[in-house]
């Protein structure tokens, strides 16, 4: 599977909870381009300044506002987690994972579904696929 055959699906609960109004525009910008390069277990590694440059933003802005997403939380829950690995040896990182919780809105698979529904009444009905 590639990263062309992924889906991203966005509930309209997101809007109607609230949640869109909640992480403003900067936010919800930089969480969709972040959703954009997931895979189908809601995790993806794009470099600051791949999301940069998509983004149209500088590199420093996109690293404020992944600092900004971190630190948001909905329902006492993240919306993304950040995980990174270091260098055994260097002051440097070797990787750096995004993961978009279940919270957001956002939806990860491999096939669209029709008959499924975009308008959820609860999170809970927001599930990776």
């Amino acid at each position: 599977m590639t990263n062309q055959d992924i889906y991203v699906k966005f509930h309209k609960h997101a809007l109607t909870s609230g949640l869109m109004g909640a992480l403003g525009a900067e936010r919800w910008h930089t969480l969709s381009a972040l959703a954009l390069f997931m895979n189908d277990r809601g995790e993806c590694f794009p470099s600051q300044d791949l999301l940069a440059e998509h983004l149209d933003i500088r590199r420093e802005t996109v690293n404020r506002r992944i600092k900004s997403l971190c630190d948001f939380r909905w329902n006492g829950h993240p919306i993304i987690t950040k995980e990174q690995t270091k260098h055994p040896t260097k002051q440097t990182y070797l990787q750096v994972r995004y993961l978009i919780g279940r919270e957001s809105g956002f939806q990860f698979g491999n096939r669209a579904e029709e008959d499924s529904p975009c308008d959820a009444d609860i999170v809970d009905r927001v599930m990776y696929m």
